[in-house]
């Protein structure tokens, strides 16, 4: 899975992956970090493995089409932002949005770092 993330990154992405910044030898931690600062363009202060965990939430309750962003304007916050670094794509409506490749990509790389223990970079 990690190869066709970074080959994924690699064709459709406006900012190119840098070796250098991230890992010579990319893994799971530098996708991670990629997607956290080059897509969502967040900084690394506070707890981002605890905002992971809560974006990796809201993206699998989405794509199960088991959350309803128009209860919590917190969360529809979350969804705008989300759909902005382009983790989600929507049609007429927010509230319907469905996940991208990237969303899906971000998604099982949250979960597999956190299984591993190395999701809070």
């Amino acid at each position: 899975m990690i190869k066709t993330i970074l080959e994924h990154i690699q064709k459709n992405m406006d900012s190119p992956w840098d070796e250098s910044a991230y890992s010579v030898e990319p893994d799971l931690v530098a996708i991670i970090k990629w997607y956290y600062y080059e897509k969502l363009k967040w900084c690394g202060c506070g707890q981002p493995g605890e905002a992971m965990r809560a974006i990796a939430k809201y993206l699998e309750d989405r794509q199960e089409n088991r959350l309803h962003t128009d209860d919590d304007s917190l969360l529809l916050c979350l969804a705008y932002e989300l759909d902005r670094a382009g983790f989600t794509d929507h049609g007429s409506s927010i509230y319907g949005c469905w996940l991208t490749d990237d969303g899906r990509y971000f998604l099982w790389a949250i979960k597999e770092a956190d299984k591993q223990g190395v999701l809070d970079i």
